[in-house]
Protein backbone atom coordinates (compact mmCIF):
# COMPACT_ATOMS: atom_id res chain seq x y z
CA UNK A 1 0.00 0.00 0.00
CA UNK A 2 1.63 3.56 -1.34
CA UNK A 3 2.02 6.48 1.43
CA UNK A 4 -0.79 7.93 -0.87
CA UNK A 5 -3.60 5.76 0.05
CA UNK A 6 -2.29 4.98 3.51
CA UNK A 7 -3.12 8.62 4.14
CA UNK A 8 -6.48 8.47 2.30
CA UNK A 9 -7.51 5.55 4.28
CA UNK A 10 -6.29 7.55 7.43
CA UNK A 11 -8.57 10.37 6.42
CA UNK A 12 -11.67 9.18 4.79
CA UNK A 13 -11.81 5.06 6.26
CA UNK A 14 -12.06 2.02 4.16
CA UNK A 15 -13.72 2.10 0.53
CA UNK A 16 -17.52 1.10 0.69
CA UNK A 17 -17.15 -2.13 -0.40
CA UNK A 18 -14.99 -3.01 2.25
CA UNK A 19 -16.44 -1.13 5.09
CA UNK A 20 -18.93 -3.55 7.63
CA UNK A 21 -22.19 -3.88 6.78
CA UNK A 22 -25.20 -3.10 9.19
CA UNK A 23 -25.98 -5.75 11.31
CA UNK A 24 -28.69 -7.50 10.80
CA UNK A 25 -30.67 -10.80 12.59
CA UNK A 26 -28.76 -13.94 11.62
CA UNK A 27 -31.18 -15.47 9.02
CA UNK A 28 -33.44 -18.23 10.51
CA UNK A 29 -32.53 -21.67 10.22
CA UNK A 30 -35.62 -23.73 9.66
CA UNK A 31 -34.10 -26.67 11.19
CA UNK A 32 -34.26 -25.38 14.71
CA UNK A 33 -38.36 -24.91 14.15
CA UNK A 34 -38.68 -27.88 12.59
CA UNK A 35 -41.72 -30.08 14.12
CA UNK A 36 -42.38 -26.62 16.23
CA UNK A 37 -45.72 -24.28 15.15
CA UNK A 38 -44.36 -21.39 13.14
CA UNK A 39 -44.86 -18.40 14.80
CA UNK A 40 -48.16 -16.07 13.76
CA UNK A 41 -49.47 -12.92 14.47
CA UNK A 42 -51.31 -12.42 17.64
CA UNK A 43 -55.13 -12.96 17.11
CA UNK A 44 -57.49 -10.09 18.82
CA UNK A 45 -59.39 -12.34 22.22
CA UNK A 46 -62.70 -13.13 21.73
CA UNK A 47 -65.25 -11.09 23.37
CA UNK A 48 -66.33 -12.39 26.87
CA UNK A 49 -69.36 -15.24 27.16
CA UNK A 50 -72.07 -14.14 28.36
CA UNK A 51 -75.74 -13.56 28.15
CA UNK A 52 -76.22 -11.03 24.49
CA UNK A 53 -79.05 -8.98 23.87
CA UNK A 54 -80.36 -10.79 21.06
CA UNK A 55 -80.34 -13.69 23.12
CA UNK A 56 -82.64 -12.03 26.40
CA UNK A 57 -84.67 -10.19 23.38
CA UNK A 58 -85.83 -13.22 21.93
CA UNK A 59 -86.71 -14.80 25.29
CA UNK A 60 -88.73 -11.91 26.49
CA UNK A 61 -90.67 -11.62 22.87
CA UNK A 62 -91.80 -15.24 23.76
CA UNK A 63 -92.84 -14.46 27.34
CA UNK A 64 -94.42 -11.08 26.43
CA UNK A 65 -97.91 -12.42 25.44
CA UNK A 66 -97.86 -14.18 29.16
CA UNK A 67 -97.55 -10.81 30.67
CA UNK A 68 -100.50 -8.74 31.64
CA UNK A 69 -100.74 -5.51 33.26
CA UNK A 70 -103.09 -5.97 36.47
CA UNK A 71 -103.33 -3.38 39.28
CA UNK A 72 -104.69 -6.00 41.65
CA UNK A 73 -101.43 -8.53 40.52
CA UNK A 74 -98.85 -6.32 39.29
CA UNK A 75 -96.29 -9.29 39.64
CA UNK A 76 -98.28 -10.35 36.76
CA UNK A 77 -96.66 -8.40 34.91
CA UNK A 78 -93.46 -9.20 35.37
CA UNK A 79 -90.84 -11.97 34.96
CA UNK A 80 -89.00 -14.04 36.98
CA UNK A 81 -84.81 -13.52 36.07
CA UNK A 82 -81.97 -16.10 38.11
CA UNK A 83 -80.25 -19.41 37.95
CA UNK A 84 -79.90 -19.61 34.30
CA UNK A 85 -83.87 -19.41 33.89
CA UNK A 86 -86.53 -16.72 32.85
CA UNK A 87 -90.05 -17.48 33.63
CA UNK A 88 -93.41 -15.68 32.99
CA UNK A 89 -97.20 -16.49 33.77
CA UNK A 90 -100.42 -15.72 33.82
CA UNK A 91 -101.96 -17.80 36.77
CA UNK A 92 -103.38 -20.01 33.36
CA UNK A 93 -99.94 -21.01 32.02
CA UNK A 94 -96.39 -21.02 33.14
CA UNK A 95 -93.25 -20.37 30.91
CA UNK A 96 -89.93 -21.57 31.47
CA UNK A 97 -86.78 -20.98 29.50
CA UNK A 98 -83.61 -21.69 30.20
CA UNK A 99 -80.53 -18.95 29.45
CA UNK A 100 -77.57 -20.68 30.76
CA UNK A 101 -75.70 -17.68 30.71
CA UNK A 102 -78.17 -15.52 32.84
CA UNK A 103 -76.07 -14.94 35.85
CA UNK A 104 -77.51 -12.86 38.17
CA UNK A 105 -79.43 -13.42 41.74
CA UNK A 106 -83.43 -14.30 40.93
CA UNK A 107 -84.91 -11.46 41.03
CA UNK A 108 -88.68 -9.89 39.42
CA UNK A 109 -88.51 -7.07 37.03
CA UNK A 110 -91.13 -5.48 34.10
CA UNK A 111 -90.95 -7.83 30.70
CA UNK A 112 -92.20 -4.28 29.21
CA UNK A 113 -89.71 -2.02 30.78
CA UNK A 114 -86.66 -4.74 30.02
CA UNK A 115 -87.93 -5.17 26.80
CA UNK A 116 -87.20 -1.55 26.18
CA UNK A 117 -84.25 -1.26 27.67
CA UNK A 118 -82.89 -4.25 25.72
CA UNK A 119 -83.68 -3.04 22.45
CA UNK A 120 -81.32 -0.20 23.10
CA UNK A 121 -78.57 -2.35 23.27
CA UNK A 122 -75.99 -4.67 21.94
CA UNK A 123 -73.51 -7.55 22.43
CA UNK A 124 -73.29 -8.69 25.99
CA UNK A 125 -74.99 -8.13 29.03
CA UNK A 126 -73.77 -7.04 32.42
CA UNK A 127 -76.94 -7.99 34.95
CA UNK A 128 -76.55 -7.95 38.99
CA UNK A 129 -78.86 -7.55 41.29
CA UNK A 130 -78.52 -4.11 43.18
CA UNK A 131 -81.21 -3.63 46.57
CA UNK A 132 -83.74 -6.28 44.91
CA UNK A 133 -83.22 -4.09 41.99
CA UNK A 134 -81.86 -5.28 38.41
CA UNK A 135 -79.23 -3.43 37.01
CA UNK A 136 -78.47 -4.02 33.32
CA UNK A 137 -74.93 -2.20 32.12
CA UNK A 138 -75.71 1.26 32.54
CA UNK A 139 -79.41 0.95 33.83
CA UNK A 140 -81.44 0.21 37.11
CA UNK A 141 -84.65 -1.13 36.47
CA UNK A 142 -86.97 -1.61 39.73
CA UNK A 143 -87.86 -5.07 40.73
CA UNK A 144 -90.57 -6.89 43.02
CA UNK A 145 -89.75 -9.89 45.99
CA UNK A 146 -89.13 -12.77 43.75
CA UNK A 147 -90.54 -14.66 46.23
CA UNK A 148 -93.94 -13.49 45.29
CA UNK A 149 -93.95 -15.14 41.88
CA UNK A 150 -96.26 -17.70 41.87
CA UNK A 151 -94.93 -21.01 41.62
CA UNK A 152 -94.60 -23.40 38.88
CA UNK A 153 -97.77 -26.10 38.38
CA UNK A 154 -94.88 -28.68 38.30
CA UNK A 155 -95.20 -28.29 42.41
CA UNK A 156 -99.04 -29.24 42.30
CA UNK A 157 -99.43 -32.10 39.70
CA UNK A 158 -99.47 -36.35 40.05
CA UNK A 159 -98.30 -38.62 38.24
CA UNK A 160 -98.48 -38.34 34.35
CA UNK A 161 -101.90 -39.42 32.51
CA UNK A 162 -101.29 -41.33 28.96
CA UNK A 163 -97.85 -41.00 27.22
CA UNK A 164 -95.87 -38.36 25.23
CA UNK A 165 -97.21 -37.29 22.25
CA UNK A 166 -95.69 -34.86 19.46
CA UNK A 167 -97.00 -31.63 18.53
CA UNK A 168 -98.20 -31.77 14.55
CA UNK A 169 -95.51 -29.31 12.79
CA UNK A 170 -98.63 -27.60 11.18
CA UNK A 171 -100.00 -26.51 14.85
CA UNK A 172 -100.61 -22.92 13.41
CA UNK A 173 -103.34 -23.97 10.89
CA UNK A 174 -105.64 -25.16 14.02
CA UNK A 175 -105.53 -21.41 15.38
CA UNK A 176 -108.37 -19.65 13.21
CA UNK A 177 -111.23 -21.96 14.03
CA UNK A 178 -110.57 -21.25 18.07
CA UNK A 179 -113.91 -19.56 18.80
CA UNK A 180 -113.37 -16.39 20.89
CA UNK A 181 -117.11 -16.21 22.27
CA UNK A 182 -116.90 -16.73 26.27
CA UNK A 183 -120.20 -18.15 26.37
CA UNK A 184 -118.56 -21.50 24.55
CA UNK A 185 -115.86 -21.99 26.73
CA UNK A 186 -115.13 -25.61 25.38
CA UNK A 187 -114.51 -24.32 22.16
CA UNK A 188 -112.11 -21.36 23.23
CA UNK A 189 -109.34 -23.87 22.72
CA UNK A 190 -107.39 -26.60 20.92
CA UNK A 191 -108.92 -30.54 21.74
CA UNK A 192 -105.96 -32.88 21.65
CA UNK A 193 -107.50 -36.34 21.26
CA UNK A 194 -105.17 -39.11 21.88
CA UNK A 195 -107.99 -42.10 21.28
CA UNK A 196 -108.70 -40.83 17.99
CA UNK A 197 -105.26 -39.08 17.26
CA UNK A 198 -106.60 -35.77 16.14
CA UNK A 199 -105.82 -32.19 17.11
CA UNK A 200 -109.22 -30.19 16.46
CA UNK A 201 -110.50 -26.85 16.76
CA UNK A 202 -113.73 -25.18 15.79
CA UNK A 203 -116.11 -21.96 16.61
CA UNK A 204 -119.18 -23.87 15.38
CA UNK A 205 -119.43 -22.49 12.01
CA UNK A 206 -115.65 -24.21 10.68
CA UNK A 207 -113.75 -27.14 11.70
CA UNK A 208 -109.85 -27.68 11.57
CA UNK A 209 -108.54 -31.17 12.38
CA UNK A 210 -104.78 -32.25 12.59
CA UNK A 211 -104.17 -35.86 12.25
CA UNK A 212 -101.64 -37.10 14.98
CA UNK A 213 -100.77 -40.70 16.12
CA UNK A 214 -103.70 -42.45 17.81
CA UNK A 215 -102.23 -43.62 21.19
CA UNK A 216 -104.79 -46.05 21.94
CA UNK A 217 -105.55 -44.17 25.64
CA UNK A 218 -108.85 -42.51 26.51
CA UNK A 219 -107.24 -39.61 27.44
CA UNK A 220 -107.75 -36.01 26.14
CA UNK A 221 -108.03 -32.36 26.70
CA UNK A 222 -108.95 -28.78 25.49
CA UNK A 223 -105.42 -26.47 25.12
CA UNK A 224 -106.53 -22.56 26.11
CA UNK A 225 -105.75 -20.30 23.06
CA UNK A 226 -102.90 -18.10 24.63
CA UNK A 227 -101.06 -21.37 25.34
CA UNK A 228 -101.97 -22.45 21.97
CA UNK A 229 -100.72 -19.67 19.72
CA UNK A 230 -97.39 -19.76 22.21
CA UNK A 231 -97.34 -23.98 20.80
CA UNK A 232 -97.22 -22.61 17.82
CA UNK A 233 -94.01 -20.34 18.27
CA UNK A 234 -92.55 -22.87 19.51
CA UNK A 235 -92.81 -25.46 17.33
CA UNK A 236 -91.22 -23.54 14.46
CA UNK A 237 -87.79 -23.90 16.19
CA UNK A 238 -88.16 -27.76 16.53
CA UNK A 239 -89.65 -30.83 17.83
CA UNK A 240 -92.35 -30.03 20.59
CA UNK A 241 -93.74 -32.49 22.92
CA UNK A 242 -96.72 -32.93 25.46
CA UNK A 243 -98.11 -35.10 28.23
CA UNK A 244 -101.13 -34.64 30.17
CA UNK A 245 -101.12 -34.73 34.51
CA UNK A 246 -103.95 -34.71 37.20
CA UNK A 247 -103.66 -32.07 40.08
CA UNK A 248 -102.61 -33.66 42.99
CA UNK A 249 -105.11 -34.24 44.99
CA UNK A 250 -105.28 -34.02 49.60
CA UNK A 251 -107.83 -36.69 50.33
CA UNK A 252 -110.20 -36.23 52.82
CA UNK A 253 -110.97 -39.08 55.46
CA UNK A 254 -114.00 -40.34 53.31
CA UNK A 255 -112.09 -40.39 49.55
CA UNK A 256 -109.11 -42.41 51.57
CA UNK A 257 -111.61 -45.20 52.74
CA UNK A 258 -113.44 -45.48 49.77
CA UNK A 259 -109.95 -45.94 47.49
CA UNK A 260 -109.33 -48.57 50.64
CA UNK A 261 -112.31 -51.01 50.19
CA UNK A 262 -111.53 -53.47 47.58
CA UNK A 263 -114.34 -53.59 44.83
CA UNK A 264 -115.90 -57.54 44.36
CA UNK A 265 -119.32 -58.74 43.19
CA UNK A 266 -120.91 -58.09 46.65
CA UNK A 267 -120.02 -54.89 46.67
CA UNK A 268 -122.74 -52.37 46.67
CA UNK A 269 -123.84 -50.45 43.57
CA UNK A 270 -123.79 -47.27 45.77
CA UNK A 271 -120.71 -47.60 46.12
CA UNK A 272 -119.45 -48.90 43.15
CA UNK A 273 -120.32 -45.45 41.88
CA UNK A 274 -118.90 -43.81 44.10
CA UNK A 275 -115.50 -45.71 43.81
CA UNK A 276 -115.78 -44.89 40.13
CA UNK A 277 -116.47 -41.40 40.45
CA UNK A 278 -113.78 -40.85 42.34
CA UNK A 279 -111.20 -42.83 40.01
CA UNK A 280 -112.11 -40.35 37.51
CA UNK A 281 -111.68 -37.42 38.85
CA UNK A 282 -108.76 -38.56 40.48
CA UNK A 283 -107.37 -39.42 36.45
CA UNK A 284 -108.87 -37.15 34.95
CA UNK A 285 -105.97 -34.20 33.34
CA UNK A 286 -106.16 -30.70 34.14
CA UNK A 287 -102.52 -29.82 32.76
CA UNK A 288 -100.39 -29.91 29.92
CA UNK A 289 -96.48 -29.72 29.55
CA UNK A 290 -94.93 -28.77 26.62
CA UNK A 291 -91.49 -29.32 26.42
CA UNK A 292 -88.84 -28.02 23.76
CA UNK A 293 -84.96 -27.86 23.72
CA UNK A 294 -84.23 -25.00 26.44
CA UNK A 295 -88.55 -24.60 26.59
CA UNK A 296 -91.01 -25.63 29.20
CA UNK A 297 -94.80 -24.73 28.95
CA UNK A 298 -97.01 -25.44 31.48
CA UNK A 299 -100.89 -25.05 31.21
CA UNK A 300 -104.59 -25.37 32.78
CA UNK A 301 -106.45 -26.99 30.33
CA UNK A 302 -110.04 -25.56 29.81
CA UNK A 303 -113.11 -27.13 31.33
CA UNK A 304 -115.57 -29.01 29.39
CA UNK A 305 -116.25 -31.71 27.20
CA UNK A 306 -114.97 -30.71 23.37
CA UNK A 307 -117.89 -31.99 21.04
CA UNK A 308 -118.02 -35.10 19.26
CA UNK A 309 -116.47 -34.10 15.71
CA UNK A 310 -116.08 -37.49 14.01
CA UNK A 311 -119.68 -36.99 12.24
CA UNK A 312 -118.70 -33.87 10.85
CA UNK A 313 -115.20 -35.33 9.35
CA UNK A 314 -117.35 -37.82 7.32
CA UNK A 315 -117.67 -36.72 4.14
CA UNK A 316 -121.35 -37.04 2.20
CA UNK A 317 -121.74 -40.15 0.07
CA UNK A 318 -122.42 -38.44 -3.10
CA UNK A 319 -120.62 -35.19 -3.84
CA UNK A 320 -118.93 -32.88 -6.56
CA UNK A 321 -115.43 -32.20 -7.08
CA UNK A 322 -114.28 -28.78 -7.79
CA UNK A 323 -110.43 -28.57 -8.28
CA UNK A 324 -109.32 -24.46 -8.37
CA UNK A 325 -105.68 -22.82 -8.35
CA UNK A 326 -105.30 -21.68 -4.98
CA UNK A 327 -103.24 -18.30 -5.88
CA UNK A 328 -105.87 -17.38 -7.77
CA UNK A 329 -108.67 -18.03 -5.37
CA UNK A 330 -106.67 -16.12 -2.67
CA UNK A 331 -106.38 -13.59 -4.80
CA UNK A 332 -110.04 -13.31 -5.63
CA UNK A 333 -111.64 -14.07 -1.69
CA UNK A 334 -109.04 -10.59 -0.70
CA UNK A 335 -110.77 -8.62 -3.48
CA UNK A 336 -113.87 -9.31 -1.87
CA UNK A 337 -113.22 -8.90 1.52
CA UNK A 338 -111.57 -5.61 0.74
CA UNK A 339 -115.04 -4.09 -0.30
CA UNK A 340 -117.35 -6.09 2.57
CA UNK A 341 -118.74 -5.38 5.34
CA UNK A 342 -118.04 -6.58 8.44
CA UNK A 343 -121.82 -7.92 9.43
CA UNK A 344 -122.16 -9.54 5.69
CA UNK A 345 -119.13 -11.70 4.49
CA UNK A 346 -120.51 -14.27 2.24
CA UNK A 347 -120.02 -14.80 -1.36
CA UNK A 348 -121.15 -17.12 -3.77
CA UNK A 349 -118.90 -19.17 -5.80
CA UNK A 350 -121.13 -20.30 -9.41
CA UNK A 351 -119.88 -22.74 -11.68
CA UNK A 352 -119.74 -21.58 -15.38
CA UNK A 353 -118.39 -22.44 -18.36
CA UNK A 354 -115.42 -20.59 -17.89
CA UNK A 355 -114.81 -21.50 -14.56
CA UNK A 356 -116.15 -20.49 -11.28
CA UNK A 357 -117.46 -16.91 -10.49
CA UNK A 358 -116.24 -16.10 -7.40
CA UNK A 359 -118.38 -12.81 -6.10
CA UNK A 360 -119.58 -10.19 -3.50
CA UNK A 361 -122.26 -7.84 -3.78
CA UNK A 362 -123.04 -5.48 -0.89
CA UNK A 363 -125.41 -2.98 -2.52
CA UNK A 364 -123.82 -0.13 0.07
CA UNK A 365 -120.65 -1.27 -0.72
CA UNK A 366 -120.41 -2.17 -4.09
CA UNK A 367 -119.87 -5.22 -5.78
CA UNK A 368 -116.62 -7.71 -7.15
CA UNK A 369 -116.35 -10.64 -9.30
CA UNK A 370 -113.18 -12.56 -10.01
CA UNK A 371 -113.30 -15.77 -12.61
CA UNK A 372 -111.33 -18.73 -11.73
CA UNK A 373 -110.62 -21.78 -14.06
CA UNK A 374 -111.97 -24.96 -12.28
CA UNK A 375 -112.07 -28.47 -13.08
CA UNK A 376 -115.04 -30.48 -12.43
CA UNK A 377 -118.36 -29.23 -10.94
CA UNK A 378 -120.67 -29.17 -13.49
CA UNK A 379 -122.06 -26.07 -14.64
CA UNK A 380 -125.48 -24.18 -12.93
CA UNK A 381 -124.17 -25.53 -9.57
CA UNK A 382 -123.61 -22.35 -6.87
CA UNK A 383 -122.87 -22.27 -2.73
CA UNK A 384 -122.56 -19.45 -0.59
CA UNK A 385 -119.59 -19.81 1.89
CA UNK A 386 -117.83 -16.81 4.30
CA UNK A 387 -115.09 -15.47 2.77
CA UNK A 388 -112.78 -15.05 5.60
CA UNK A 389 -112.84 -18.71 6.45
CA UNK A 390 -112.26 -19.90 3.18
CA UNK A 391 -109.61 -17.50 2.94
CA UNK A 392 -108.15 -18.56 6.75
CA UNK A 393 -108.33 -22.38 5.41
CA UNK A 394 -105.99 -21.58 1.83
CA UNK A 395 -103.87 -19.35 3.75
CA UNK A 396 -102.85 -22.89 5.77
CA UNK A 397 -102.82 -24.59 2.61
CA UNK A 398 -99.81 -26.28 0.88
CA UNK A 399 -100.70 -27.21 -2.63
CA UNK A 400 -100.78 -25.17 -5.57
CA UNK A 401 -104.39 -26.94 -6.34
CA UNK A 402 -107.33 -27.31 -3.96
CA UNK A 403 -110.12 -29.40 -4.06
CA UNK A 404 -113.66 -28.73 -2.40
CA UNK A 405 -116.10 -31.39 -1.99
CA UNK A 406 -119.46 -29.88 -2.57
CA UNK A 407 -122.99 -31.59 -2.34
CA UNK A 408 -125.53 -28.90 -2.30
CA UNK A 409 -125.91 -25.42 -1.41
CA UNK A 410 -127.19 -26.80 2.53
CA UNK A 411 -124.33 -28.89 3.34
CA UNK A 412 -120.95 -28.25 4.41
CA UNK A 413 -118.05 -28.45 2.51
CA UNK A 414 -114.87 -30.23 2.88
CA UNK A 415 -111.21 -29.31 2.09
CA UNK A 416 -108.40 -31.94 2.66
CA UNK A 417 -105.16 -32.79 2.22
CA UNK A 418 -102.46 -35.25 3.61
CA UNK A 419 -103.06 -34.01 7.51
CA UNK A 420 -105.20 -31.30 7.40
CA UNK A 421 -109.14 -31.44 7.20
CA UNK A 422 -111.30 -28.09 6.92
CA UNK A 423 -114.98 -28.23 7.11
CA UNK A 424 -117.01 -25.21 6.50
CA UNK A 425 -120.68 -24.46 6.63
CA UNK A 426 -122.45 -22.30 3.66
CA UNK A 427 -124.24 -19.37 4.24
CA UNK A 428 -127.28 -18.43 2.03
CA UNK A 429 -126.75 -16.39 -0.69
CA UNK A 430 -128.94 -15.16 -3.82
CA UNK A 431 -128.93 -17.91 -6.08
CA UNK A 432 -127.22 -16.70 -9.35
CA UNK A 433 -129.22 -15.53 -12.50
CA UNK A 434 -127.19 -17.56 -14.59
CA UNK A 435 -128.82 -20.92 -12.30
CA UNK A 436 -131.83 -19.67 -12.83
CA UNK A 437 -131.83 -19.77 -16.67
CA UNK A 438 -130.14 -23.30 -16.00
CA UNK A 439 -133.26 -24.39 -14.13
CA UNK A 440 -135.71 -22.74 -17.09
CA UNK A 441 -133.69 -24.65 -19.55
CA UNK A 442 -133.81 -28.22 -17.74
CA UNK A 443 -130.36 -28.60 -17.95
CA UNK A 444 -129.18 -29.55 -14.26
CA UNK A 445 -130.44 -28.89 -11.04
CA UNK A 446 -128.01 -25.98 -9.22
CA UNK A 447 -129.00 -27.44 -5.61
CA UNK A 448 -127.82 -31.21 -6.42
CA UNK A 449 -124.93 -32.73 -7.06
CA UNK A 450 -123.61 -34.18 -9.90
CA UNK A 451 -122.75 -37.62 -8.50
CA UNK A 452 -119.29 -38.38 -7.65
CA UNK A 453 -118.43 -41.37 -5.25
CA UNK A 454 -116.53 -39.72 -1.98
Amino acid sequence: MSLVHAVLRFLFGPPPKNRPSPSHPPPLNRSTFKGQPSPRLRQPKPPPAGLTAQQLQEALALASPLTTQRTALPILSCCLLGNGKLAATDLDSYLTLELPDLRVAPVCVSVAQLQKVVRTLRGPLVLSRQEGNLQVNDFLLPGLDPAEFPASPATGVGEPIGPVFMVPPRWSDLLPAVSTDPARLNLSGVCVDLAKGHCVSSDGHRLHALRMAAEGVTVSGIIPLPTARLVARVVTKGEVTGQFYPQRRILNTEDAALLAIEMTKDTPEAVRRKREKLDAELKRPVYVLFRAPGVELWARLVEGEFPDYLPILQRPKQVSIATLPTALVLAALKACLACAPKDRLGVSLTRLPAGVRIRLEATDHGRVERLVECRGWKPGHYIGMNARYLLHALECWQGKEVTLWIKDVATAVHLEDDNLHVVIMPVRVSEPMECQQVMKRGETNPTAADPVSS
